[in-house]
């Protein structure tokens, strides 16, 4: 009876799970998916004399009007020394035409005109008479020689007006604004305020940013940029544009600072650099078939893409552990090493585009890894601004002696591994992205070494691609082939001549190894757009239950 008891006593002890708090696991969870978010667009009204959005200034000069076509249906007309003025009007009412005729045209004619283009036979009745037309809106205006020599006369006097009030505005007051730059580069919507209005921008010296996009606080620039039409101070210290323009054209820039100072989006970068062999590249990605499910909202739709692995369900569950199977994957076109030549231009990239999901991709490289047939490098995960670089580097510095003068220097040279990335946001479902890979290898053999120090192998592959939000780019064509040649015996006996061969081993191998970096950009949502999405599931594995976030 005391045996039986300790037994159950036992194996309720080995059937005890552990127990997990559903609310910590639900804010462990919330902690390691939180990104961030992307800035919020504020509406901020500037105070101008007009509020209505005005771009452009009046600069004195007209704008050519487009020649409007005449009717060209078919007319039949046939008179006989008939006042040109009754002619006209019988032209102009068959074509259901607008007419303006001045009083001082004068004269008869004699037409005969059978189904001829309308527009043909009133240009030649008007070059018969000396006359000419223009249209005023939808009318047509007939003039003569006289009425075209008193329209210049007007244009002359309009023209000598304008330019007196162009000259008195010259004389005006200039109005002074200072608005604080939120967003941009204050430097570049500097020289875009100097170019709209008509200056040239220039800088003296340099400017150098950090890695936010704000200029450095120690460098020497120009720091007022001046026009005919007026001038655009920056101030370092508060990061603000002091405009000093008239009336017009202070609208014009003022606007212009509202459309281009704008919240830009954030890009959250998750990549992996991973080592591995030519051979388990290649099984890695031809397993990247998949099936693409989605429940969310209430609705349900699927798809078939690429090939599984064999005896699976290529699809899997929406709520399971990590983000699992939401998007679509296809085969990894994984291309043999780059011909020589293209690894610096980038012609020998390879690269594969498809929405896996994180987690998966995780699980698969983390297992690959411990079975020792890949090696994570690195696993970098930043969060950059639109149109500026992101990057990560890992390596070593080595040294090499130099002499000068009989004088022995050590200095160093890095060689590293370097991902460079800028995204760019089309909208909410694209991105443009500039990539850049380096790396460097460091070769210690003897062959290649220059008076003892050891050569650096430089590799590099570039691209640029469109590639939608949360898919994942997988980049490749940074090979090393390994040779080695080696032989084994058994000591003395390997030296029998003629049985020798018995005891010993030759091997030989040839190995390539690719670099494969994989990168996923996601486009940050604003609190807004995140608090408007639906809420997802949480799935508790332990507790087999599901908590809403």
């Amino acid at each position: 009876m005391i045996a039986v008891t300790m037994l159950l006593v036992g194996t309720g002890c080995l059937d005890k799970k552990p127990t997990t708090d559903p609310f910590m696991e639900k804010w462990k969870k919330m902690a390691q998916e939180s990104r961030g978010y992307s800035p919020e667009l504020t509406q901020e009204k500037i105070d101008v004399d007009q509020p209505d959005p005005v771009l452009e200034v009046f600069s004195g000069e007209e704008k050519p009007v487009s020649v409007r076509p005449l009717p060209t249906m078919p007319t039949t007309l046939d008179v006989h020394d008939t006042e040109i003025r009754a002619v006209l009007q019988a032209l102009a009412k068959a074509a259901r035409q607008n007419i303006l005729i001045n009083t001082n045209i004068k004269g008869t004619a004699t037409v005969r005109f059978h189904k001829t283009p309308w527009d043909e036979a009133f240009n030649a009745l008007l070059k018969s008479h000396a006359l000419t037309y223009e249209w005023e809106g939808d009318i047509i205006r007939v003039m003569s020689i006289e009425d075209m020599k008193k329209q210049l006369e007007i244009e002359a006097l309009r023209a000598k007006s304008t330019s007196q009030d162009m000259a008195i505005k010259k004389l005006a007051p200039l109005k002074t604004r200072v608005i604080k730059v939120k967003y941009a580069n204050i430097w570049d919507i500097q020289g875009s305020l100097i170019s709209a209005l008509g200056g040239e921008s220039k800088k003296s010296g340099s400017i150098t940013e950090d890695a936010s996009g704000a200029a450095a606080s120690n460098v020497s620039v120009s720091t007022e940029q001046k026009t005919d039409r007026g001038n655009v101070f920056v101030d370092v210290h508060s990061n603000s544009l002091i405009l000093q323009a008239r009336s017009e054209d202070m609208e014009m820039l003022t606007n212009l600072i509202a459309i281009l100072d704008r919240p830009p989006k954030q890009i959250h970068l998750k990549a992996y650099i991973v080592e591995a062999t030519k051979t388990t590249g290649r099984e890695l990605g031809m397993q990247w078939g998949g099936k693409w499910s989605n429940n969310l909202s209430g609705s349900s739709d699927s798809a078939t893409i690429g090939s599984a692995k064999g005896g699976e369900d290529g699809a899997t569950a929406l709520f399971g552990d990590g983000k699992s199977g939401q998007g679509m994957i296809s085969n990894f076109p994984f291309g043999s090493i780059a011909a020589p030549g293209m690894g610096t231009n980038g012609l020998g990239l390879n690269f594969m585009l498809g929405n896996s999901a994180s987690d998966i991709l995780e699980a698969q490289l983390t297992a690959l890894e411990t079975k020792g047939e890949i090696n994570i490098l690195s696993s970098p995960s930043i969060t950059t601004m639109d149109n500026l670089m992101a990057f990560t580097e890992s390596g070593a510095k080595v040294p090499y002696v130099s002499y000068d003068d009989g004088d022995k220097t050590v200095e160093f040279e890095d060689a590293v591994l370097r991902l460079e990335i800028t995204p760019h946001v089309i909208d909410s479902t694209y991105l443009k992205m500039k990539i850049l890979v380096k790396k460097d290898e460091v070769d210690f053999s003897e062959a290649t070494k220059v008076e003892g120090n050891p050569t650096i192998v430089k590799k590099q592959t570039s691209t640029n691609l469109i590639v939608r939000n949360n898919e994942t780019i997988v980049i490749s064509g940074l090979t090393k082939q390994t040779l080695s040649d080696a032989t084994s015996q058994v000591p003395g006996l390997g030296d029998v001549p003629g049985l020798g061969w018995l005891f010993k081993g030759n091997s030989k191998s040839d190995e390539m190894e690719e670099i494969l970096i994989f990168v996923t950009p996601t486009i940050l949502d604003t609190h807004t757009e995140a608090f408007r999405k639906p809420p997802l599931a949480v799935h508790d594995a332990t507790l087999g239950q599901q908590v809403a976030q």
